[in-house]
């Protein structure tokens, strides 16, 4: 990454890697079975754990990548605000002027969302940012019981998401992502978008226009790193006390990790 983004000829090359016709070829291969010899080279290289996974057959690269585990255990108190994913969490507050600044670069609410109307909701709120590596489990879930809306993809180019990318271009503004709006039990009206990173960043959602659970699985990712984004309401903002180990955390390195369902904070009744 330090090469692509960083070096003249890394950032010619980069260009190249992210052209439309290059990325379909790539996205083809690792939907093939010639893909599979990547398997093994990428378990050694990011340490992953195939232990959740004993059984289970690949078909190709892609197919590895999708892997599903079993459900998950949930707190039971419905006030407790748990992560959607696996992923280095930080946190962004949302000011008057709907400008907020993540990893050298300024975004508004709008792009994320171009719906006026809902991303002002947002205004005054909170950012959650979920940036999933490559050893992280790229499936997500629910954060809460809730009406999912219809879901609606943006097309953009496939930068990586890994801070040093983060740091020369405006990802989340740039990137193919899909948001849609979540009226949840307990936290309000709260906003996802997931951003597709490197390759094919293909965003699938299970289910749309529908009821329901907490811990349910909401979708996953096709191919490589990619990052979900959370808006909440300004009510969460100011009520939200996040969990001592992830305060703790944020507080000296201004990220924490976390793993699907683990618990982010309480929200104050």
């Amino acid at each position: 990454m330090k090469f692509l983004y960083n070096t003249i000829p890394g950032r010619f090359l980069l260009k190249i890697l992210l052209f439309k016709r290059t990325l379909a070829w790539l996205s083809r291969w690792l939907n093939s079975p010639y893909s599979k010899c990547l398997i093994s080279l990428y378990i050694k290289k990011h340490h992953i754990d195939m232990s959740p996974y004993r059984g289970q057959e690949y078909r190709s690269f892609a197919d590895f990548f999708a892997r599903k585990q079993d459900g998950i255990c949930l707190p039971v108190s419905p006030n407790i605000l748990i992560s959607p994913c696996d992923a280095s969490l930080s946190f962004v507050s949302i000011e008057e002027n709907k400008k907020f600044f993540v990893k050298d670069s300024w975004y508004s609410l709008h792009d994320l969302m171009p719906d006026c109307n809902i991303s002002k909701c947002f205004e005054n709120g909170l950012c959650m940012i979920f940036r999933l590596s490559p050893d992280d489990y790229h499936h997500f879930c629910y954060i809460d019981d809730c009406y999912h809306g219809k879901g609606h993809l943006i097309p953009g180019t496939l930068h990586s998401v890994q801070p040093i990318a983060l740091e020369r271009e405006p990802v989340f503004r740039l990137n193919k992502r899909m948001w849609s709006v979540m009226d949840t039990k307990n936290f309000g009206i709260v906003a996802q978008i997931e951003v597709g990173a490197v390759l094919a960043g293909g965003i699938v959602h299970e289910r749309a226009d529908t009821w329901v659970r907490r811990g349910e699985e909401m979708g996953h990712f096709e191919i490589c790193g990619s990052t979900i984004i959370l808006l909440f309401q300004k009510e969460v903002r100011e009520k939200l006390i996040l969990e001592e180990n992830k305060k703790e955390s944020m507080e000296s390195s201004g990220e924490c990790q976390v793993k699907m369902g683990d618990v982010i904070g309480y929200f104050k009744i």
